[in-house]
Formats: structure tokens, sequence, C-alpha cells
């Protein structure tokens, strides 16, 4: 019975244990949205003015072999009660939620992309951890970057919209890592999967993504009154035959032909990696 591993959950709300917890689900996707937890608690023993608390941070994580690991931070959005099992349900999601229901108000004209990362971060109370950038945001739009980079749109705009923004212009990902903002390129080192840590696995296979993928970038360059088209290809899986490409157009403005076929490539390089 040596190789048997006994995992444990445990999940604290501001640095305290919360009592009563069953069950974690934790659901990640690492594609510039929020990831999602779910927890079943024991009602007879729930404190629901703690679940309840405004800002209630509430830090997931499981633990075997005598340690801990926190999985995901984040704040409930519901709470849900089955009287006839007795358990309440908790669903949240991360800390980058607090970013996407906040909207933005300014305009960053002047700020490189890690800066404005710097300073969304702080206002919320959370680290950053920011791959430095040198490139003022407006020169991205010239003579239209305040129209994008907030300007009189605002009121349209959150926070986590701008910075999700940024990060495709700069080829980076953004995500949340327990209370830390994330702001870099993608890490291309695979997470190895060790068999003694499955229950269960299941492949999947999307017909509809595994066909050739056309990527257009459109352009307007606004002082030199020149439109351009730039369109890369690739396979998104293996070919399953025949039939239209899935296409996905983007418009991006002030661009060069270089530039735009950097931003197509890395648009292709990225539907490809997921």
């Amino acid at each position: 019975m040596s190789g048997i591993r006994a995992p444990r959950v445990q999940v604290l709300a501001d640095g305290g244990m919360l009592a009563g917890v069953l069950a974690a689900d934790v659901f990640a996707n690492n594609h510039l949205a929020a990831d999602r937890f779910r927890l079943r608690i024991a009602a007879s023993v729930a404190d629901l003015a703690v679940l309840q608390a405004p800002g209630l941070r509430l830090d997931v994580q499981v633990g075997w072999d005598g340690g801990w690991t926190s999985l995901i931070v984040g704040a409930a959005d519901s709470l849900a009660f089955d009287p006839v099992r007795g358990e309440l349900e908790v669903e949240g999601r991360d800390l980058s939620a607090e970013l996407i229901e906040t909207q933005a108000s300014e305009t960053f004209a002047n700020r490189t992309s890690s800066e404005i990362v710097e300073i969304v971060a702080a206002r919320h109370g959370l680290s950053a951890d920011v791959e430095r950038t040198s490139t003022p945001v407006g020169r991205y739009y010239q003579a239209e970057h305040d129209r994008v980079a907030l300007g009189q749109f605002a009121r349209a705009t959150t926070e986590w919209d701008l910075l999700a923004f940024l990060a495709g212009h700069e080829g980076f990902d953004l995500f949340m890592q327990g209370d830390t903002l994330r702001f870099g390129p993608p890490d291309g080192d695979a997470v190895p999967l060790r068999v003694e840590d499955c229950l269960s696995l299941e492949l999947g296979h999307e017909l509809g993504l595994a066909r050739e993928v056309a990527v257009t970038v459109r352009s307007w360059g606004t002082r030199a009154g020149v439109a351009l088209e730039h369109t890369v290809r690739g396979i998104g899986g293996h070919k399953t035959g025949g039939g239209k490409p899935l296409r996905h157009v983007l418009v991006r403005p002030n661009l060069d032909a270089q530039q735009a076929q950097r931003v197509a490539e890395r648009a292709l390089a990225d539907l490809r990696r997921h």
C-alpha cells in the first residue's frame, strides 16, 4: 500500500480555514480568460457570514505527502443550497474577475504595456510579474492611439480587455497565478503528466479545428493613406480532408507590411497552440 496517494483539499478564506469543505473542482483555460472553481461544502458547519463577506478571497489548495499546493485564488460569484444533500455549492473565478468587472477610465498613451499592467495590478492590490516592454502604446496607433487606448470609448472597455489587447500586440500571455498578474512571453515548456497523478484520462479531437487555418490582417495607414492585407495559412492539426479553411480576420490600424506579417504569424501560432 506504500504507493497509494491520498489527496486532500482545504480552502483558506482570507487566510483562515474554511470549515466543511467536501470537494473542489478547478477549471483552468490559460487563454485570456478567468479560471474558475467550484466548492461543495457541508451546510451544517458552513459559515455563511464568512462566505458572503464582501471582498473575501478564497485559496483552494490540494495536498498529499504532507504538503499543500495552491491551485487557485479567487472570489465567490454564486452560492447555492441543496437541502436534500445538506450541501452548499460555491462557484467563483480567479482574481482576474476584478479586472473583468472594472471599466477602464483613462488614456495611457505615454505608457508602455508593462507599465500599464503594473498600474492596473496595483489598483487591485495584486502583485505583477511582467516582462519589460519599451514601446509607448500610443505608437501602436499613432494618430488613433487615444481611440483605442481608452479615451472616449472608456465606458465600453474593461481593464481586462485593455490588458488582453496589449498582450495580443506584444505576443504575450496574460493570466493570474494566485494573487500575481503575469504578463510575458508564452511558456513553451510542457508540464509532464504523471500516470500516478491520474484517476482517468480522456483525449478529444475537434474536427472543425483540425482543418486549415487562415489568418488575415487588414490595416489602413492613417498618415500614408495606404491599405494593405496580409494572409498566412497553416494546419490546425491533422488535416481531415477538403473543405474551406477556418478564417480569422484581424483589423489593426497603421501597420506596414512586415508588421502585418508578424501580427498574422503570431495569431496563427496562438490559434494552433490552443
